[in-house]
């Protein structure tokens, strides 16, 4: 008569089972805080992508300058504009920031008092979202305007 010991099969199938699903369980939890970051960075990236904001008209006259801005293209709804004002010297830069949607084919005009620099040279233009974790989350310039 044979002694053998050992495990039946069916425990020894069971055993790997549970060790593969502490393995995904383990790999879930190192994975998972890339995949819910890349996800809001996505989703920005895609908004950004769909929505076109050009500066059309840049007058700077006695230290005041308008900017006129069109919104071209993008159903989404955008938290505002950035406008990043450049010097004459393209060495200063200031950054005027407005918080209001603009609307598809909707044209502003805002305007910036020109006391930090010695003049106005260029303009650009960059739309920005809230994200969902109520950061603002800007695009890229989407047009630029020389004065």
């Amino acid at each position: 008569m044979k002694n053998t010991k050992g495990l039946s099969g069916v425990i020894t199938t069971l055993i790997i089972i549970l060790l593969v699903i502490a393995a995904i369980g383990i790999i879930w939890a190192v994975v998972n805080p890339f995949i819910k970051d890349s996800g809001e960075e996505f989703d920005t990236t895609t908004k950004c992508l769909n929505v076109g904001v050009e500066p059309t008209k840049l007058s700077c006259e006695d230290g005041i300058c308008n900017v006129t801005v069109q919104r071209s293209a993008g159903e989404d709804e955008i938290t505002g504009v950035k406008l990043i004002f450049y010097d004459t010297n393209e060495e200063n830069t200031y950054i005027n920031t407005t918080s209001e949607n603009i609307v598809k084919s909707a044209i502003k005009t805002y305007s910036f008092i020109d006391t930090a620099f010695t003049g106005v040279s260029k303009v650009e233009v960059a739309a920005y979202f809230t994200d969902a974790s109520g950061n603002d989350a800007s695009c890229q310039v989407s047009g630029t305007m020389n004065a």
